[in-house]
């Protein structure tokens, strides 16, 4: 469903800013992370242009430093409380037999990887 100008209107939709300008101003205070950087790559394609040589294009590639992103991540005070650094094993029975691997810090990598003088859970 597609509404009009004028239905958004009627319904007397009260938007937090008047104009375009205005509009741009607020996504521009939104927090932000890491910056965006832009690379253009020549890619080769499949087909043959009419002089017989490879198709080529010019594509852009946007990319983040994947190091800050995992800093942002980790500094979000929205994620205090997700984020698990240390080991944990959980067990489906009270017996521990029987493991759950529903999280990668319940996996063997993160608990062999980490330092054994955490407090685990198990």
């Amino acid at each position: 469903m597609v509404l009009s100008l004028t239905e958004i209107q009627l319904k007397s939709a009260a938007p937090s800013f008047h104009n375009n300008h205005a509009l741009l101003q607020k996504i521009d205070s939104l927090p932000t992370g890491p910056k965006w950087e832009v690379v253009e790559m020549s890619v080769e394609g499949e087909g043959l242009a009419g002089d017989g040589t490879t198709v080529t294009e010019t594509v852009e590639l946007w990319r983040c430093d994947p190091v800050e992103c995992v800093k942002e991540l980790f500094s979000n005070p929205a994620f205090k409380e997700t984020i698990q650094y240390k080991p944990w094993r959980a067990y489906t029975n009270e017996s521990r037999t029987e493991r759950v691997y529903s999280e990668m810090w319940m996996g063997q990598w993160w608990w062999k990887t980490q330092v054994s003088r955490f407090d685990t859970h198990g």
